[in-house]
């Protein structure tokens, strides 16, 4: 069965290529290494992206980003690279001695307005079946 991913920034659809989904990655493949998925490390204060080779723990962390894909959205006449990514948010519950972690995927949308100013707005996922059921 195809999914469809239907990606929404609050109640707007947010208008993303059916080409980039949750199981995408940007790669980078250099002839002489094994192909590696892209990251960013964001700025905390201006979101201004670092690239950054893949690391599992920093991404689980919700230290790095995950690159799903990049395209270009239109506001008012003007068009912006956005970058579609992800990261781990981690919640603790229970009582001291007994905690348990829980990680959560979070999307993001990273618009570039202009040189070394990214906005970054959280994305909601929803997927449909081949009927069109969300």
């Amino acid at each position: 069965m195809n999914t469809t991913y239907q990606w929404k920034n609050g109640d707007a659809d947010a208008a993303v290529l059916s080409t980039i989904t949750p199981e995408t990655v940007v790669i980078d493949k250099n002839e002489n290494e094994k192909a590696k998925a892209k990251a960013f490390t964001l700025n905390s204060a201006t979101n201004v992206p670092t690239d950054a080779e893949y690391d599992e723990s920093k991404y689980r962390n919700g230290e790095q980003y995950l690159i799903h894909g990049k395209d270009t959205v239109t506001e008012n006449e003007t068009t912006f690279d956005r970058y579609i990514l992800s990261t781990m948010a981690k919640s603790t519950s229970g009582s001291a001695g007994a905690e348990e972690d829980t990680y959560t995927v979070k999307y993001y949308q990273l618009v570039k307005k202009t040189e070394n100013s990214y906005e970054r707005t959280e994305l909601d996922l929803h997927t449909a079946d081949e009927a069109g059921r969300l």
